[in-house]
């Protein structure tokens, strides 16, 4: 169902969010005014909507800001 390289994508899209994180933490008041919204490129219900779910109620709680999951 899903590939290796699937996998892989994901993996460079969350490590990329979290890179930038720094910087967005460092000055909360300047970006993002309204909510992030986290685009998943998969079915609603599945294993990487969950994982990408967590991962924004981590990133929420961490930068004070709401991120909303979309499929």
């Amino acid at each position: 169902m899903f590939t290796e390289t699937s996998y892989r994508r994901l993996a460079v899209l969350m490590a990329s969010i979290a890179v930038s994180s720094p910087v967005a933490a460092a000055a909360p008041d300047a970006y993002p005014t309204k909510p992030v919204q986290l685009i998943v490129a998969w079915a609603a219900g599945g294993s990487i909507t969950t994982m990408a779910r967590g991962f924004a109620k981590a990133m929420g709680e961490e930068l004070g800001q709401t991120f909303v999951v979309e499929n």
